[in-house]
């Protein structure tokens, strides 16, 4: 999380929420309760393996693989900040992850 620090100009705040992280396959959602429910669906590669399109080699805290999808419900309700989306036309990605100190 230290690599984040040069990105932060303004500090908003921190709201502290259980979070629950569901799915497999190609279909993942995210709640921090009523702060943020998010859903992302993986987008299928040509192989029949089941497998998403994936994205390598990049710049991001969580993976270096980032596998293709679309957030098919992105909704944000934090630090003065309203925004709610389900038309399924926004980027999203998953991979997984473990935070570690």
């Amino acid at each position: 999380m230290a690599a984040l620090a040069p990105l932060v100009g303004e500090m908003a705040g921190i709201e502290k929420r259980a979070i629950t992280i569901e799915g497999g396959g190609l279909k993942f959602s995210l709640k921090a309760e009523e702060l943020v429910n998010l859903s992302v669906e993986g987008l299928p590669g040509a192989n029949e393996d089941g497998e998403p399109i994936y994205i390598e080699h990049v710049l991001h805290l969580a993976n270096s693989r980032l596998a293709l999808a679309k957030a098919t419900n992105s909704e944000f309700h934090a630090f003065g900040i309203d925004r709610e989306d389900s038309t399924g036309m926004q980027n999203g990605h998953f991979q997984r992850f473990s935070w570690a100190a």
